[in-house]
């Protein structure tokens, strides 16, 4: 679950043809789609900015165990994920509070590997081996090195939470964006791919 540029956003037509539009980590796509307010905005940014005037619908696709796979797209209500630069912190804080993450309804959670996160910090399953701090550095490190986790954690949070959570979890979200400096992201983002291309 690295951070790698192994997603794809695409773009779909009305007669249902895939266009693919960039390839780049989920990180940096997020960072593109979450400037929109909605999959309407964001599509109609595509249509005028790629001259891609058929566009209906987008799409982030990955590749798992040779089969491609569809992943959420984040927007503007969920930027907080991308910019918010205490988020690390934050989790780690909430998840902390055995209450909270019991609270969570864990064996209910789709995500297997997010289940296993919250039992491994639930002070219950303390052993000799696996002390508290150990387990919480093995937390952050989680967070601060895997952003696809970290994503996956606040998606989670935002959802199951309480309203306490959500207000505490987005101070400090201020990112603006014109669509000038998110069209040269989205060419960057291009251009890399394409360098990598022509090296295989």
């Amino acid at each position: 679950m690295k951070n790698i540029n192994r997603y794809t956003i695409s773009g779909i037509t009305i007669k249902g043809k895939i266009i693919p539009i960039a390839k780049s980590n989920m990180h940096n796509i997020d960072f593109v789609t979450t400037a929109f307010e909605s999959k309407e905005e964001l599509v109609d940014f595509f249509r005028k900015s790629y001259k891609l005037y058929n566009l209906d619908d987008l799409k982030v696709t990955y590749q798992h165990n040779k089969q491609e796979k569809q992943e959420n797209i984040l927007y503007k209500e969920n930027r907080f994920v991308v910019d918010n630069l205490e988020l690390n912190k934050k989790i780690l804080e909430y998840v902390k509070n055995n209450k909270r993450v019991e609270a969570l309804d864990i064996p209910n959670i789709n995500n297997h590997y997010l289940r296993d996160l919250l039992y491994y910090m639930l002070s219950h399953r303390i052993d000799k081996e696996r002390p508290y701090e150990t387990r919480s550095q093995a937390f952050k490190e989680i967070l601060d090195n895997d952003y696809k986790t970290k994503r996956a954690l606040a998606l989670l949070l935002n959802e199951k939470a309480n309203k306490k959570w959500k207000n505490y979890i987005k101070e400090g979200t201020s990112l603006e964006f014109d669509l000038d400096n998110i069209s040269n992201i989205v060419d960057n983002m291009k251009r890399i791919n394409s360098r990598v291309k022509r090296r295989r």
